[in-house]
């Protein structure tokens, strides 16, 4: 086939190649509109809340610790510090990934709340404070030693704490109502 009789009538493959190209956008608008139908589910949005309320930690490993002091057991310090700034990146990065589905009226109230938790959990993380408090936590070795060593910091703990359960609150309330609306099953371990 010579250039003009490629000119006049086209390349042989020339057709073929044009409805291949039709058939590839055809099947990949298709595969957006199905994967983009599949994303941000009810459960979806329940899974990134609870996962966000689960990473809130700061207080468990410190809670943890006093609640096995006060039953009496000989513990070994450790380095709660350490222990909590390990996931604050990945606390984070959770966070961050949160603010993606907003814009949703139905799952909103319950991603701005575990939005809330998580941020509190990072300031408190991060906070000088706690931080002394997590210390004084990981270095005692008995209950009384806790108490006493805790006690300049008890009005202070007084009001993490109230901030703390306001938060929990609103956010538990969040996650059960969506849960409710949306027939999914609370799971706890």
């Amino acid at each position: 086939m010579n250039i003009k009789e490629l000119a006049k009538n086209g390349h042989p493959y020339h057709a073929k190649n044009h409805t291949m190209k039709k058939l590839s956008i055809i099947t990949l608008l298709f595969s957006f509109i199905l994967t983009s139908c599949n994303l941000n589910q009810p459960l979806d949005y329940y899974n990134q809340a609870v996962g966000a309320g689960n990473s809130s930690l700061t207080f468990f490993e410190m809670e943890n610790r006093i609640e096995r002091l006060e039953s009496g057991m000989n513990l070994d310090t450790v380095n709660l510090v350490h222990r909590v700034s390990q996931r604050i990146g990945y606390n984070e990065s959770s966070l961050a990934k949160l603010n993606t589905p907003l814009g949703n009226e139905d799952s909103d109230a319950l991603i701005k709340s575990s939005i809330a938790y998580l941020q509190f959990d990072i300031k408190m993380a991060k906070d000088p404070q706690i931080q002394k408090v997590l210390e004084i936590v990981g270095d005692a070795s008995t209950f009384e030693e806790l108490g006493t060593n805790l006690s300049p910091y008890n009005e202070f703990l007084d009001s993490v704490y109230e901030e703390k359960e306001e938060l929990y609150t609103n956010y538990d309330f969040e996650v059960v109502q969506f849960a409710k609306k949306h027939d999914i099953k609370i799971e706890t371990y």
